[in-house]
């Protein structure tokens, strides 16, 4: 059970934050009056980051410590996500948002999630994959909601 509440949180956290930067890209690009294009690389090179980041993911869980992998990359999120409140210039999206964000959320993904899932639950791993994948769209879902709510509070 610890398994899935903690594979289920993991995603909820990964799959609410990666989706927040199509709310807060508006109010960036007007509050520094930057070009939506130069915040669009950032978006860009999240996605190519972080999908190479899922097979690097995927290879260390099978080499090392799973906790590792999963803490690893939870930690790099958090902090990419603290620091972006400091941004100045459209580089460190890039840096931040689409390098340093990506490999966490790369590495505290489904793949490695899934793996943990599969060694815990092998007889049950379609179930049990079903709660904790569910963990990504209550994160977009709750998270989104917050944050829409947050932005609304402070204009």
């Amino acid at each position: 059970m610890v398994v899935l509440a903690a594979g289920f949180f993991v995603l909820f956290i990964g799959g609410g934050a990666r989706f927040a930067i199509g709310l807060t890209l508006r109010p960036m690009v007007e509050e520094f009056g930057w070009d939506r294009s130069q915040l669009g690389v950032a978006v860009a090179v999240f996605q190519v980051v972080s999908a190479t980041a899922m097979f690097a993911a995927g290879t260390l869980a099978d080499r090392i410590s799973l906790r590792l992998v999963l803490g690893g990359g939870l930690a790099a999120s958090g902090v990419a996500i603290g620091l972006m409140s400091l941004i100045a210039a459209p580089w460190q999206a890039v840096v931040l948002y689409g390098c340093l964000f990506a490999i966490g959320n790369g590495a505290a993904s489904l793949t490695p999630v899934g793996v943990m899932v599969t060694r815990a639950f092998p007889g049950r791993t379609g179930l049990a994959n079903a709660v904790v994948t569910s963990g990504m769209s209550m994160g977009q879902l709750v998270m989104i909601a917050l944050l829409a709510a947050v932005l609304v509070t402070i204009g």
